[in-house]
């Protein structure tokens, strides 16, 4: 009998099926995914607008923050929001949720770069070191190019709060910053410095902040990660 009634169900899902391949919900769906993403694109223009008002108060991050959540409820794909989302908790101190926003871009696209690296900083922010650890790596595994990884990597081998320090490690990293870095950017010295120096003890350590995401910029990291 058990039998027989999965054989029924079977046959009755596959008459569902059919039913619903001979029709033209496919075509709605597409329609309406593309109407979405569409939608939650012009929201995240729209937060990265509200980011440029002046003066930047709390009224304006707050705005800002609400146009990137729309976008999310339009899209939770959005990984662009997500990051840009949890950059603005992360200026504001909330750690928690911004490794919230950035565990949900992680998520949405496993592959993003930025994501990753932005997550690793706020789990470090936590003394999360050991999770820390691994997605500063994958985020230079995606884009081994990535000189403000290898930057932030190379400082969080020379933490003293960090069990995992390795000053051999962090020349490495610093030395791969030197290499991919812009010519122009202004931690170079501070790379410089802190090769030069031996990696002292009681070296201040300035580290990068979380990477935003702009529309020039998440093409740009989608066309280096494809």
């Amino acid at each position: 009998m058990l039998k027989a009634a999965s054989i029924l169900n079977k046959e009755g899902v596959m008459r569902w099926y059919h039913r619903i391949e001979g029709s033209n919900m496919y075509e709605l769906y597409d329609r309406s995914r593309r109407e979405r993403q569409a939608a939650a694109e012009d929201l995240f223009r729209r937060g990265l607008a509200a980011e440029q008002m002046r003066p930047y108060t709390h009224s304006v991050v707050m705005f800002a923050l609400a146009f990137y959540r729309e976008a999310i409820h339009c899209d939770p794909m959005c990984v662009e929001a997500w990051i840009n989302a949890g950059n603005l908790c992360f200026s504001m101190g909330d750690f928690t949720r911004a490794r919230r926003y950035y565990r949900n871009a992680v998520a949405a696209d496993p592959r993003n770069a930025t994501a990753c690296y932005n997550l690793a900083i706020a789990l470090e922010e936590k003394e999360l070191f050991l999770e820390a650890a691994v997605w500063y790596e994958k985020a230079i595994a995606i884009h081994p190019c990535y000189a403000d990884a290898h930057y932030n990597l190379g400082l969080f081998c020379l933490n003293r709060r960090n069990f995992l320090r390795n000053p051999r490690k962090a020349i490495f990293h610093l030395r791969q910053f030197l290499e991919y870095a812009d010519m122009r950017d202004a931690y170079r010295g501070h790379a410089r410095k802190m090769i030069d120096d031996l990696i002292p003890q009681d070296i201040h350590l300035v580290r990068r902040s979380p990477a935003a995401m702009g529309c020039e910029q998440a093409e740009s990291m989608k066309t280096i990660e494809g």
